[in-house]
């Protein structure tokens, strides 16, 4: 006769994804943080009255380093092919994330364009070159990113494949 119960019982455990692991998978919330740190760092670079070459260079890079590595952690996640919509709509919103952003700051009178003070007549200018600097530097990382990563796959399984040859059927 066939056991329709089992005689041992199997627990169950519900793993918890932590925040910061929750926050990577999201597409909005990874946009919005890298926008809101992408442009604080521009805040301080520009913050100082007469700001130097050497000053406000590595905060740019801190920028940027920011900018693409966010975007990097979020679009590890998902499969390779599906970074041709991803990476341009994360993109976009980012730079949605940095406008909003800027437009908090120069409410506030500490957003800056240049050295001078920037208003509301230069946030639009701001936030359309934003959009296009944004979307250029993120959809150039992520399809060298693509190219690498599916090289390294690439020659990882010729390699598995040249040290098991059982494996190959």
């Amino acid at each position: 006769m066939p056991e329709f119960f089992p005689h041992h019982t199997i627990e169950w455990r519900v793993h918890e994804l932590r925040l910061p692991r929750r926050v990577s998978l999201s597409l909005l919330g990874m946009a919005c943080i890298t926008g809101l740190l992408v442009r604080l760092c521009r805040l301080l670079a520009f913050s100082n009255r007469q700001p130097s070459f050497w000053a406000v260079l590595p905060l740019f890079a801190l920028g940027f380093v920011l900018l693409l590595s966010l975007s990097a952690s979020y679009l590890g996640n998902h499969p390779v092919r599906q970074w041709l919509w991803r990476a341009p709509l994360f993109a976009v919103l980012e730079s949605v994330s940095e406008a909003l952003v800027s437009a908090v700051l120069i409410a506030l009178g500490v957003e800056r364009l240049g050295t001078m003070h920037a208003s509301w007549s230069n946030w639009l200018p701001m936030a359309v070159s934003t959009l296009i600097q944004r979307t250029i530097a993120i959809v150039i990382f992520a399809a060298v990113l693509a190219f690498v990563v599916q090289l390294v796959r690439k020659v990882l399984i010729g390699r598995a494949r040249r040290a098991d040859p059982a494996a190959q059927g």
